[in-house]
């Protein structure tokens, strides 16, 4: 937020360059948000045309790539902060959801059935894979080990769903 050399960052500093704590914490989930949001489209767009399980892979391994490259920030949007309730937190959550639903709806077309459901599939497979770093990250776990759960999981989801 300062520089890379927070040593020299004083609370007098922030307050002077963002006037409030409420703002510092709006420029900290703005900052945050972005990147998700940066990792998280490049991830769905690589993933177009892929088999289910490719896309699933993918999807699922940029949000735990944001997780191991950027701990603090993952956990200021899913940890006991919840900016993700925040409303840009809340715009990323249902971009990124409403993008997964539409790679449900592609991935599915021999199963009509699945339409009307597109966006609550894509919600729990990005509830589950959040959960799921967000565990690995508050019980220094192993992020890997984790992500490969969660592929296994939204993927076997998908799958038995009819």
């Amino acid at each position: 937020v300062c520089s890379s050399d927070l040593a020299n960052c004083t609370k007098p500093t922030l307050y002077a360059h963002f006037g409030s704590k409420e703002a510092l914490w709006d420029a900290l989930v703005k900052r945050e948000t972005a990147a998700l949001g940066r990792s998280a489209l490049a991830a769905y767009e690589a993933a177009e045309g892929l088999a289910p399980r490719d896309t699933i892979e993918r999807v699922v391994s940029s949000l735990f790539a944001f997780a191991e490259l950027d701990p603090l920030g993952f956990r200021l949007l899913f940890g006991a902060a919840n900016a993700i309730a925040t409303p840009i937190g809340q715009r990323l959550l249902e971009s990124l959801t409403d993008r997964l639903a539409e790679m449900v709806r592609t991935g599915t077309r021999r199963r009509a059935s699945v339409e009307p459901d597109a966006e609550v599939i894509a919600a729990m497979g990005m509830g589950a894979s959040i959960y799921a770093a967000h565990q690995a990250l508050r019980a220094d776990g192993d992020l890997d080990r984790a992500r490969r759960l969660a592929v296994a999981y939204v993927y076997e989801a998908n799958r038995g769903i009819r």
